[in-house]
């Protein structure tokens, strides 16, 4: 049984993520569903503007799992698989559709999707609630930024369909997640993603990994093997490919 959803819908927001993490600090239940037609301070990781114009998808959704905070990269892996499925199921080409480490969706090698995890931990570190907010390009995306699913398919894409459609994938994922091994949905995210061996740099904070992707490990976190063969897991990071084999 998958989640009740409670969708509250805008016309305009200054950004979903904030505004649902505000309501989840006073204590709002699971299921919240903020969805704007447009964002006006729209953000992704590290705070980067995220440009919001009228035409995609700019959702933002609260759920409360019971895991530690560890465990929060397996949502980035779960998210992903969900926006991916919901992009497949409309465009007529899926095997275009390409998962990129940590929460990046790409169609037809450009990027076309974005999440945006933020969680507050309780003094224990299990998690209190966790926000994850999804933009996705199905209309228009911005100028020289990424393609649209819309380009990709024959047929006009409605977005409360394509909304609810992703949700439903959502639902499922996170319904499937308590129950199930969550190597289960590591193998999924695998078949979708860049190949082992691509070549990679990773920046994580001021410092830069270089080496080629190995695998990933039982919480979701990125394996990279260096140039002299070592393997380091990778929890948090900005990823950039070195080649186009991917």
């Amino acid at each position: 049984m998958g989640i009740d959803w409670s969708i509250e819908t805008h016309e305009s927001v200054k950004s979903t993520q904030e505004l649902l993490k505000d309501l989840a600090r006073l204590g709002e239940p699971e299921g919240k569903v903020i969805h704007a037609y447009e964002q006006t301070k729209g953000h992704g990781r590290h705070g980067r503007p995220w440009i919001s114009e009228k035409g995609n998808l700019y959702i933002s959704f609260l759920l409360k799992p019971d895991c530690q905070a560890q465990k929060i990269t397996q949502f980035s892996l779960l998210t992903s698989l969900a926006v991916a499925e919901t992009i497949r199921a409309f465009v007529d080409d899926p095997d275009k559709v390409m998962l990129k480490w940590p929460n990046d969706v790409f169609l037809d090698a450009a990027k076309c999707a974005g999440i945006l995890l933020e969680t507050e931990l309780a003094a224990n570190g299990a998690v209190e609630w966790l926000v994850i907010g999804v933009g996705i390009n199905v209309h228009k995306p911005p100028l020289d930024m990424g393609v649209g699913v819309q380009s990709y398919t024959e047929r006009l894409i409605d977005i409360i369909t394509f909304r609810n459609t992703f949700l439903k994938n959502m639902s499922l994922a996170y319904a499937k997640w308590s129950v199930i091994p969550f190597d289960t949905f590591r193998k999924d995210w695998l078949s979708l993603a860049h190949k082992p061996g691509t070549a990679m740099e990773i920046k994580i904070g001021v410092q830069i990994e270089r080496g080629i992707f190995h695998d990933l490990d039982k919480e979701g976190n990125l394996v990279l093997k260096d140039n002299e063969f070592r393997l380091k897991t990778v929890s948090a990071g900005e990823v950039h490919f070195l080649n186009r084999d991917m």
